[in-house]
């Protein structure tokens, strides 16, 4: 049996993919996107935080 390099492998497993996927990868800017999202929500909604007696934060939202 002849043991292939690693560095061929990864080659030939990106070499399957398409150079241009036909849809937009949203991976990458899940994570900023959730973000903006979030904070465009915290504009319109003003919370009320209060600290209940075993420590724990207890938030209660507004429509403002």
């Amino acid at each position: 049996m002849k043991l292939v390099p690693f560095a061929t492998r990864v080659r030939m497993d990106v070499k399957a993919f398409p150079s241009r996927p036909s849809v937009p990868l949203l991976i990458t800017n899940s994570q900023r996107r959730n973000s903006i999202l979030f904070m465009t929500a915290m504009k319109y909604v003003r919370i009320n935080r209060t600290v209940a007696v075993d420590g724990t934060l207890k938030l209660r939202f507004l429509r403002s």
